[in-house]
């Protein structure tokens, strides 16, 4: 059976409880459902079993209320789930996204939801009380088991759903693994910088994303947490554009890869890439602690990518600049 399928009928039949689950998934014939529990759906097609098993299920749904995302509408989002592409990421995850495009499903490992689990509670305030993070937004964890194999996966926001997106880029301020191919879906660090490419943001547009960004990575340092990108996505749609450049385009971000703590194995990784990538290649590498990441991450993403205004040059660094490199 395609994951797409158990990923839809598993959300579905776990919020609806209640509802007929042949109802649900017309699609497939002699269905029959045995539930075992509130969090844990076993399922049978033919000789093929699966169990469908959701975690932390009241948290998320208060996550999901906060978020104006009734059960319905969650629901009627999972009716069809796509594969989002056909390649998996630098961790080897795999990625679907619902039809009506809200919601991305990413798998993740077994460490990964250890770590999300163990900061469940403070993420979940953390998310309730700041409703303008740029933090990924996770609606639920969830594990799908079968006679082969054991998939454990989460339920993300899509920032760019609704926007009209021509180019995006996963930025860290390091140099580490940063050139992606051109012609990518998603570019990096260094595409960025050979593009010449700069945000043009208003004073006060700055101060507010600069701001979040400052407030998203110290909660993201008191947890322990490094290795997580700036996702930006560019465009065109003034309407839409969650931030409203100077230069006419639009900038929709969200901190992304939030799940990566500061391990032993994170630390034995920069002890070899210290030496192999900073002294052989004098490169910056993204294996630091998280205290070094946020500092070298903020001042990336808030000093170095923004168009620096004429407010904040003394004269003679005006002066010192085109002007095409001052707003």
């Amino acid at each position: 059976m395609d994951i797409e399928k158990i990923i839809s009928i598993g959300i579905r039949t776990s919020i609806n409880n209640n509802g007929s689950l042949c109802e649900m998934a017309g699609f497939f014939d002699n269905v029959r459902e045995k539930v075992t529990g509130e969090t844990a759906n076993n399922y049978f097609f033919g000789e093929n079993r699966w169990t469908f098993k959701t975690y932390k299920r009241h948290i998320f749904e208060s996550i999901r209320c906060e978020y104006d995302i009734s059960n319905e509408s969650y629901i009627k989002s999972f009716g069809e789930v796509l594969r989002y592409n056909e390649n998996t990421g630098k961790s080897g995850s795999f990625f679907y996204i619902t039809s009506d495009k809200k919601f991305i499903i990413k798998t993740i490992y077994n460490g990964e939801y250890k770590f999300l689990t163990s900061i469940l509670k403070k993420y979940s305030i953390y998310l309730i009380d700041n409703k303008d993070t740029y933090l990924t937004k996770f609606y639920g964890l969830y594990k799908i088991k079968t006679v082969f194999s054991n998939i454990k996966f989460v339920v993300m926001n899509n920032i760019f759903y609704n926007q009209e997106i021509k180019q995006i880029y996963d930025l860290k301020g390091t140099t580490e693994d940063r050139l992606a191919v051109e012609d990518g879906h998603v570019l990096k660090d260094l595409n960025f910088e050979k593009k010449n490419q700069k945000l043009y943001m208003d004073n006060n547009d700055r101060d507010v994303y600069c701001d979040i960004v400052k407030k998203d990575t110290e909660f993201l340092e008191y947890l322990n947490i490094m290795d997580y990108s700036l996702i930006l996505g560019i465009g065109s749609d003034i309407e839409n554009g969650v931030i409203v450049g100077m230069n006419g385009e639009t900038y929709v971000v969200g901190i992304i890869d939030i799940l990566q703590d500061w391990s032993f194995f994170k630390i034995i990784a920069r002890i070899f890439k210290k030496f192999f990538h900073c002294y052989c290649y004098d490169g910056q590498i993204d294996s630091e602690p998280p205290e070094i990441y946020r500092d070298r991450f903020i001042n990336y993403v808030t000093n170095e990518i923004i168009i620096p205004t004429k407010d904040d040059l003394q004269p003679s660094e005006i002066y010192s600049l085109t002007a095409s490199q001052v707003i």
